[in-house]
């Protein structure tokens, strides 16, 4: 296992659809498939982490051959492990600090996706209460363990702000878009003629436009309208142009022509350094930890341990080989020693000729 790193919302969120699982409807939904120390994982909590799984790329290259059911018992398992770990430990997160990580998390989806947290969550299936007990409190656990002893001060909180206020607490301004793109200049001037006259943007879209990949045209994302880009230039001019809840009139963009109505403007906004205090700490603790690898090797021996110690049953038979995996991994590569850079004689730097003492008249 390693670190993960928090506040990456999308990469959790992209491509969850529900995965089809017929057996659901034959089992006894609170019928623990396997148990951990004692606590118990049930049917009903594997299917619905089964109705969000996506396969992760294989390290040795090409999709993970690993079969879903394998993938998503295998990290329930090791989720229980952490957990039970952290609650000995008595770093297991609180609820406020649950929802803090949750808030932080919304934060930083809403500098980017047009999408409330909330809404992608109903997209993918999830509640609120469900993200929060199986994403994000499992890892705090994790980041709360291989943290510790690991401190971060106001001061560096405050200094790291300063810093980099321009860069990741400012909020350029923006807009949310839809478009209709067609591959002809006639085409485009009659989706924005039927607009004018009335016709609903879902009517003209789905009549209309060339590209419907984005559901309803709707762009996902917040666009920059202070982007200095001769490519985006023409996008940037009709935003700039078209007032929100408007259409703008059809111009070249990319390969064909573009209508599109402003949903949206956002202006320029910096984030108080108050309301980004705990993400500032978040990225500062895991820096100190990637900085100092033994701390991560640790855990990863910790957590090693905890898996062969443990009791795991698992009571469906297809599964029971996991318990093996878990319990006698593969051994854990050694690090590889960089060999030393060799020492050089640093270059000898010819020395400065002295300055002529400037000449003062003497006063009068």
């Amino acid at each position: 296992m390693t670190i993960k790193r928090l506040a990456v919302l999308t990469a959790i969120l992209a491509g969850m659809a529900p995965h089809q699982a017929s057996a659901q409807t034959t089992l006894d939904m609170s019928t623990p498939i396997a148990t951990v120390n004692g606590a118990a994982i049930t049917q009903a909590d594997f299917y619905q982490q089964l109705k969000i799984y996506r396969p992760t790329s294989n390290p040795m290259g090409g999709e993970n051959t690993e079969s879903a059911g394998v993938s998503v018992l295998r990290q329930m398992i090791q989720t229980q492990l952490i957990e039970q770990a952290a609650k000995a430990d008595g770093v297991f997160p609180t609820p406020a600090e649950v929802d803090a990580q949750y808030r932080d998390m919304g934060l930083q989806n809403d500098r980017n996706s047009t999408k409330d947290i909330e809404d992608q969550l109903a997209d993918a299936g999830l509640t609120v209460d469900e993200f929060k007990q199986n994403e994000i409190t499992p890892q705090l656990c994790q980041l709360k363990e291989v943290t510790r002893g690991v401190t971060v001060t106001d001061t560096e909180v405050t200094y790291y702000y300063t810093v980099h206020k321009s860069d990741q607490f400012t909020w350029p301004g923006a807009a949310h878009i839809k478009r209709i793109q067609t591959a002809k200049a006639v085409d485009a001037q009659a989706a924005a003629t039927k607009l004018a006259s009335g016709a609903s943007w879902d009517d003209v879209y789905a009549s209309s436009s060339s590209d419907k990949t984005l559901p309803g045209g709707d762009f996902p994302q917040w666009i920059d309208t202070s982007l200095d880009n001769p490519q985006v230039k023409p996008l940037i001019d009709a935003i700039k142009a078209t007032e929100v809840g408007k259409t703008s009139k059809p111009f070249k963009f990319t390969t064909g022509y573009w209508v599109i109505q402003v949903v949206a403007k956002r202006p320029k906004s910096v984030l108080p350094l108050d309301a980004v205090k705990s993400v500032i700490r978040d990225q500062l603790l895991q820096q100190k930890v990637q900085s100092a690898p033994s701390k991560i090797g640790d855990f990863q021996l910790k957590m090693r341990d905890a898996a062969a110690a443990a009791t795991i049953v698992v009571s469906d038979p297809q599964y029971k080989s996991l318990v093996d995996q878990i319990k006698n991994p593969p051994p854990a590569e050694a690090p590889v020693e960089e060999t030393p850079a060799p020492v050089t004689k640093p270059a000898t730097k010819a020395k400065p000729k002295p300055a002529k003492p400037a000449k003062h008249k003497p006063a009068h």
